[in-house]
């Protein structure tokens, strides 16, 4: 892997991560869906950083590795749906 595309891969992996937890602290200090009832506000981050963080490494790996592959868009969708429904 040339060293620019490695720096763009990382660099698109932080962006995705960093926002992924901005969402789960967000969603931890608001408690949406009464939630905000099940804890203090630091119980409420760590289970909101627990669900986005491994959802988004999961998916963003599939996303990327169905990008890779270059199909189609209909096949693309249909790989991304169903890789998403497990």
């Amino acid at each position: 892997m040339s060293e620019a595309r490695r720096s763009d891969f990382l660099r698109d992996w932080a962006v995705d991560l960093a926002i992924a937890s901005v969402c789960a602290i967000f969603f931890g200090l608001i408690g949406p869906f009464g939630s905000y009832l099940n804890g203090p506000t630091w119980q409420r981050v760590v289970f909101q950083l627990a669900c986005f963080l491994p959802g988004i490494l999961l998916f963003g790996s599939l996303i990327r590795v169905v990008l890779r592959l270059r199909l189609n868009p209909a096949m693309t969708w249909m790989s991304i749906l169903l890789g998403s429904s497990s």
